[in-house]
């Protein structure tokens, strides 16, 4: 019982640390998505102008092609800083008592329709959980990102025969309710998973490092916490502990 009060500890203590970092972080992410965005959106507008007004007179479909990829990647820095706005920002908490089940169903709807054309099963296994006092809309997005996270890690592997995404969910005791979302994947290295709800850590070549932070944010801000287990060649298994709160 000590091992485990200290265990309890030590997580709880590197979960406010954790939320400490990213508070800070996030506040200066914000600023410089501020400034960042001005000059933004000025070139946003000259692109827009140059579509509609200017006609070269050769190499047309070049040109479109060119201004295209401008406007197209003004979008994605855009999206991105809207990413850490809301991180630095996050709205407030809209709680309302929901059924869990029906919560995590939709969860599981929305996202299997990407789960099979990758050639994957999503295993449910969520009865009779109970009612939880959530922001349903801010859950929900932890839970796509977590599901989302759990299909490209198995994308990466060569074979994905009979291989399963699992949604899942428990009661505890004391007014604790237990999600999990685990995959069958290639594992995350030991020196990644130290790292990996830091603001900013990506594995992937065109991540921002700001999804599991945002899932972190959304589960500190309802008073519960997640925590992250990883074997190589085995797979990965997300954990979230919320209050029930009703």
């Amino acid at each position: 019982m000590v091992v485990q009060d200290l265990s309890e500890k030590v997580a709880m203590e590197a979960n406010l640390r954790r939320r400490d970092r990213l508070a800070s972080m996030g506040a200066l992410a914000a600023g410089v998505a501020h400034e960042v965005r001005n000059p933004l959106n000025a070139i946003s507008v000259i692109v827009q102008r140059l579509r509609r007004e200017f006609i070269p007179q050769q190499d047309k479909e070049e040109y479109g092609q060119l201004t295209g990829v401008v406007s197209e990647e003004v979008k994605r820095v855009n999206r991105i800083i809207e990413q850490f706005l809301e991180l630095a920002r996050p709205p407030a908490l809209a709680k309302e008592r929901a059924d869990l089940a029906a919560l995590l169903q939709r969860a599981a709807q929305t996202i299997e329709p990407r789960v099979l054309a990758t050639g994957l099963r999503l295993q449910r296994d969520f009865n009779d959980v109970g009612a939880v006092e959530v922001d349903t809309d801010q859950l929900q997005q932890a839970l796509l990102n977590l599901l989302g996270n759990a299909i490209e890690s198995m994308e990466s592997m060569e074979s994905m025969d009979e291989e399963a995404i699992k949604l899942a969910a428990r009661s505890l005791a004391d007014g604790w309710v237990e999600i999990t979302v685990a995959d069958t994947g290639p594992g995350i290295p030991l020196a990644e998973l130290e790292r990996i709800f830091d603001l900013y850590f990506t594995t992937k070549a065109e991540g921002t490092g700001l999804g599991l932070s945002i899932v972190h944010r959304i589960v500190s801000e309802h008073g519960g916490h997640i925590e992250v287990q990883s074997v190589l060649g085995e797979g990965t298994r997300f954990t979230i502990l919320l209050p029930r709160g009703c």
